[in-house]
Formats: structure tokens, C-alpha cells, sequence
């Protein structure tokens, strides 16, 4: 019984710990990889800031205010 029973949950557990191996996220190829990726992250977040803040200024609203932030965004 005890045999039988150890065979049904190594039969289970091996595909699981097959799959749980594939689903494992792949770290980051280097440290410096990645605080690239940190600082393009936040340059980006920086000229969003900008770009909302300058059509504050404008007391823009709407479409308006989505059309001007975006062509602010491409230059």
C-alpha cells in the first residue's frame, strides 16, 4: 500500500515540478541591465510630469489636454 501510494504522488509531483520550473520569471541579464531600465523608466515618468504640468499651466482639459501632452511627449 505505502509503495503504491509513494509511486501515485511521484508520478503527480514530478510534472508539477516540471511546469513550476517553467513559469519561474528570468532574472535580468545584469545589474547594470536593469538600473538602465529604472532610470529610462523614470526619465519617462519625469517628462509625463512635465508635460501634465505645462498643460496645467495652459488650464487645458479633454481632448485638448490629451492631444497637447502627447505631441509634448514626441518631442
Amino acid at each position: 500500500m505505502k509503495k503504491s501510494l509513494l509511486a501515485v504522488v511521484a508520478c503527480l509531483a514530478l510534472p508539477l515540478a516540471t511546469f513550476a520550473a517553467d513559469t519561474q520569471p528570468t532574472p535580468p541579464a545584469s545589474a547594470a541591465s536593469a538600473r538602465a531600465a529604472v532610470q529610462a523608466s523614470k526619465h519617462r515618468g519625469s517628462a509625463m510630469g512635465a508635460c501634465q504640468q505645462k498643460a496645467t499651466d495652459q488650464k487645458l482639459v479633454g481632448e485638448e489636454r490629451k492631444t497637447f501632452v502627447a505631441a509634448c511627449m514626441k518631442a
